[in-house]
């Protein structure tokens, strides 16, 4: 099997892998996607983002704190307001695909299980079976 990476390319790879590792650890927090999800596709304030998520204002304060230092959002100031919104395109992508590999992925084995489970409970009926009972 032929090596992906050519040898000239490795430098080059070793650069983007660190950015990657970089943007993935600013992601990899189950509190910081549900924040970046919320924000997907539109602008919100911290107040907003409060109501809606079961975390603490200085937790919440903290998460945005470092999304902004690493560029991945942006705030906008209007009167006493803070709004956020995804500034890194890269975010939006990353969270389709985690949308589809873990919940789709998850959605679709818990339809394989019940309509495993439906045909223990309701099975099909059979030609003839009706003659038997």
């Amino acid at each position: 099997m032929r090596n992906i990476v050519e040898m000239s390319d490795l430098n080059h790879l070793q650069i983007n892998s660190i950015e990657a590792a970089d943007f993935l650890k600013t992601l990899a927090n189950s509190n910081r996607l549900i924040i970046l999800s919320r924000l997907l596709g539109k602008e919100m304030c911290v107040g907003d983002l409060e109501k809606d998520l079961d975390i603490s204002q200085s937790a919440l304060s903290q998460h945005l704190g470092r999304m902004r230092a690493e560029g991945i959002v942006a705030t906008r100031r209007e009167s006493q307001q803070i709004f956020y919104r995804i500034k890194d395109a890269r975010v939006a992508r990353m969270l389709r695909l985690t949308y589809d590999l873990f919940y789709l992925e998850n959605q679709n084995e818990v339809l394989d299980t019940l309509s495993s489970a439906s045909l223990i409970i309701f099975p099909q009926a059979c030609v003839g079976c009706e003659q038997m009972a």
